[in-house]
């Protein structure tokens, strides 16, 4: 029972409503093991190899892409320092179980974070993509721009809703950077 209600907490996370609705459908996805990775690719007959379209480093898992490949891991210590994230997690599950339980009183930080998670899951798996099927890859660099502006264009959106004046300043000062 207590298993249940711990996945029911971590999933109300990746389905926060601030969060972009794409983004969260791809995390459901990773979190679930469903994302057509190589390595899941290759198990269906469907490709040879299970390296890494990123970094080449290993095989092409969830937990590889989104824990373990160099790329990913450059991005995420971008995105994650910027935003006050920077712990590493095992997998996906334990990532939202942690913003849930270290951020029990504060709500806006711990919706700004489960949209960050989401955005971050989102666009790994785009770069991802577009090096399969179009062969360009973007820098580390262009990806942790591109995840940030998903995030402060979403918060912008948002703006408005009942906040604190720590977490309006809070959100001010992502900002500024």
């Amino acid at each position: 029972m207590k298993g249940e209600t711990e996945q029911v907490q971590w999933s109300r996370n990746v389905w926060d409503r601030w969060s972009i609705p794409k983004h969260s459908f791809s995390s459901w996805l990773a979190i679930k093991d469903r994302l057509k990775t190589k390595a899941r690719l290759v198990q269906y007959g469907v490709l040879q190899d299970d390296i890494c379209s990123l970094c080449g480093g290993g095989a092409e898992t969830i937990n590889h892409l989104y824990f373990e490949c160099q790329y990913s891991q450059k991005v995420l210590e971008l995105v994650t320092s910027r935003l006050g994230l920077g712990r590493t997690y095992k997998d996906l599950e334990a990532a939202y179980k942690w913003i849930n339980r270290r951020l029990v009183q504060q709500k806006v930080k711990k919706k700004v974070w489960n949209t960050a998670v989401n955005a971050i899951v989102y666009c790994i798996w785009q770069v991802r993509n577009s090096v399969i099927w179009k062969n360009q890859k973007q820098q580390e660099g262009h990806t942790a721009k591109q995840i940030q502006f998903l995030i402060l264009s979403r918060l912008n959106k948002l703006r408005g809703r009942k906040m604190k004046p720590n977490e309006e300043r809070w959100i001010d000062s992502l900002y500024n950077v």
